[in-house]
């Protein structure tokens, strides 16, 4: 039986795997396939953020609201804990207050965009470890082709480089250096071919980075992709992919996806606090009437902190989709919020006359 020592590499599965395979298959291109995934989640996620947005402001001015009469119930009853949560509870249900409600509308909306961010996080992973590896083994197989040698069909005794020596055994140096020629200008072509670019980027599936270089290093390529030491040698390795090397510059990129994505996830956040601002201003209310909420205060410069440093270090084809999403996020958030507050504002409006009338009745 024979038995041959060709490579093979199993495509990965899983839904934004299968997503990401077809957009690429449409378009041609994984920068794109990523951008179209993006805007799209993006926009099935606008509910459950419009959700979120408006339940937790609607509920941040019911505590207001509620404030001044709880704490005069825990002043008269101090000490009474049965009482108070009698009080507090009679409370909740007369300005249709729900603890519970409040922490659906919260988490959910948050749990589904942790498990997208995760999933995609992972899904951008295995398709970038498994693209590295089948674009070198194209490179390597247009590379042997021109010393008819075809990579798979050796046997499983054989090594590419065994071959390689078989064949240029007893043929002059004018022989080797056209063969060597004719080899690294096909490797070359193949890797213009195959290579997963966009704009400045040479290669999505390492940093936007200006001390990243687009061909990996040997150790790299290994921790980075599909294949084992057992499979290519760094011989072999750094043999195919000379002339690429060569060719291409030094960086991969300019940190410009980096700055991106930490500018526009602040500014993603930030436009929700001006927005709300501006409206409350043209309104005529005072801002102490407006709840913009510290935990988003602190989201607003913490994440794109966050965001920055795991882009500087992980694929570039991961930054476009933080960076897309961002400005999607970027366009929906001022639209979102300029709704909930006319909402709001309405709503707090018809509160001060509820009190103004009050007040009025009490005079008489």
């Amino acid at each position: 039986m024979v038995f041959l020592n060709a490579i093979s590499l199993a495509q990965p599965t899983g839904l934004w795997q299968t997503v990401l395979f077809w957009l690429q298959g449409l378009v041609s291109n994984y920068a794109v396939a990523i951008i179209i995934l993006t805007v799209f989640v993006r926009l099935c996620l606008v509910p459950f953020d419009f959700m979120n947005k408006y339940f937790s402001k609607k509920n941040a001015r019911i505590q207001k609201q509620m404030k001044p009469e709880l704490e005069k119930i825990n002043a008269k009853y101090a000490g009474q804990r049965d009482i108070i949560n009698q009080k507090t509870a009679e409370l909740y249900r007369r300005h249709n207050f729900n603890v519970s409600g409040l922490c659906f509308t919260m988490i959910l909306p948050m749990l589904l965009s942790i498990i997208v961010f995760t999933t995609v996080f992972s899904a951008v992973g295995t398709i970038s470890r498994y693209e590295s590896a089948n674009q070198f083994l194209e490179v390597r197989q247009a590379y042997f082709a021109e010393y008819d040698i075809d990579v798979d069909s050796l046997l499983e005794s054989e090594t590419a480089m065994n071959r390689l020596a078989v064949v240029l055994d007893g043929k002059s140096d004018d022989e080797k250096a056209t063969l060597l020629a004719n080899a690294q200008a096909s490797a070359l072509a193949k890797y213009e071919e195959t290579k997963d670019s966009f704009l400045w980027i040479d290669n999505i599936w390492l940093p936007d980075a200006a001390w990243t270089n687009p061909i990996m290093p040997y150790k790299t390529f290994i921790d980075n992709s599909d294949i084992s030491t057992d499979d290519i040698t760094e011989d072999e390795y750094n043999l195919v992919l000379e002339s690429a090397d060569a060719e291409t510059r030094n960086s991969n990129g300019f940190f410009i996806l980096v700055v991106l994505a930490v500018v526009t996830s602040y500014l993603s956040t930030a436009v929700n606090g001006w927005v709300t601002k501006a409206s409350a201003k043209k309104k005529g209310l005072n801002m102490n009437q407006v709840s913009l909420g510290n935990t988003g205060k602190i989201l607003m410069w913490i994440l794109p902190v966050v965001i920055g440093l795991i882009i500087l270090f992980y694929n570039a084809a991961f930054a476009i989709y933080s960076t897309m999403g961002s400005i999607v996020l970027l366009i929906t958030n001022p639209i979102m919020t300029l709704f909930i507050d006319m909402l709001e504002f309405e709503a707090i409006e018809k509160e001060e006359d509820r009190t103004m009338a009050a007040y009025d009745r009490k005079r008489k």
